[in-house]
C-alpha cells in the first residue's frame, strides 16, 4: 500500500534492469522511499559498450569511449550517493575503487568524488585515438560556475602508453569554481621518481597557470 511505501522504517525490495542498444544496468536491493528513489541500498552493475554512453547520461563529455563494466554497492541517503566496493574493467584493464556524489543545494554545484586503482592501465587504449588532437579548439578558460566539482584520484601499478611504460603512477585532479589543480602526480622514471603539480585559476578574462616538476634519484644514463 502507499502507506507502507511511504514508511521510511520499512525497506522495500527493489529489482530493476535498464537496457539500451549499447548498455545494460542491473540493480538488486531495497529502498525505504521508492517514490523518491531514496534510502537506496543494494548492488548495481553496469555493462556498457562505451564509457562515453555512461558519461553522457550524467551530462559529461564523451571524450573517452572504451568498453566499461563495473559492479558495486549503491547507496543513497538524501543528497548523498555512493557506489562503493567497485570492481570492473575499463577497456581491457581491471580496476577497483569508489564513486560518490553529493547533490548541491541552493545553486551550489554537485560534488563528485572518484578513486580508482588499476594494476595495469593502457593509456593509449583509454584515449581511443583522441590524444592531443582532441585538444584542438578547446579553451583553457576555467569555469567560474560549474555544475559540478570533481575530486578524482587515479593510481596504476603500471601505466603504458605505446612503447612507454611508467611504474607506480598516481595522480589527483580537483576542479573547483574558477580553479583546476593537479596534485600528487608521480611515476617511476629512469630508475627514479618524477613528481609534478599544476594549477589553473581564473584571472580576469584569462587563466593563470602554475606548473612545477621535479625528478629525483634518476639514472642519467637511462
Amino acid at each position: 500500500s502507499f502507506t507502507v511505501m511511504r514508511n521510511a522504517s520499512v525497506p522495500l525490495k527493489a529489482l530493476f534492469k535498464i537496457e539500451t542498444a549499447t548498455s545494460t544496468t542491473d540493480f538488486d536491493g531495497s529502498m525505504t522511499d521508492p517514490l523518491n528513489f531514496d534510502g537506496v541500498s543494494g548492488s548495481l552493475k553496469i555493462d556498457a559498450h562505451s564509457l562515453g554512453d555512461v558519461l553522457t547520461i550524467f551530462g559529461a563529455p564523451a571524450l573517452v569511449t572504451p568498453p566499461f563494466q563495473a559492479a558495486g554497492a549503491l547507496g543513497r541517503k538524501g543528497n548523498a550517493w555512493q557506489w562503493a566496493g567497485l570492481n570492473g574493467k575499463l577497456g581491457g584493464d581491471e580496476f577497483s575503487g569508489r564513486l560518490a556524489l553529493d547533490e548541491g543545494e541552493g545553486g551550489n554545484p554537485d560534488a563528485i568524488t572518484l578513486a580508482l586503482a588499476f594494476p595495469k592501465l593502457d593509456g593509449k587504449a583509454l584515449s581511443g585515438g583522441w590524444g592531443v588532437a582532441g585538444l584542438h579548439g578547446r579553451t583553457l578558460q576555467v569555469d567560474g560556475h560549474p555544475g559540478e566539482t570533481i575530486d578524482a584520484a587515479i593510481t596504476a601499478g603500471q601505466l603504458k602508453y605505446g612503447a612507454t611504460v611508467l611504474a607506480n603512477f598516481a595522480v589527483r585532479v580537483r576542479s573547483m569554481p574558477g580553479e583546476v589543480t593537479v596534485n600528487d602526480l608521480s611515476f617511476g622514471l629512469a630508475g627514479g621518481t618524477a613528481q609534478a603539480s599544476a594549477q589553473a585559476q581564473t584571472a580576469g578574462t584569462g587563466t593563470r597557470l602554475h606548473l612545477a616538476a621535479a625528478l629525483s634519484q634518476a639514472d642519467t644514463g637511462q
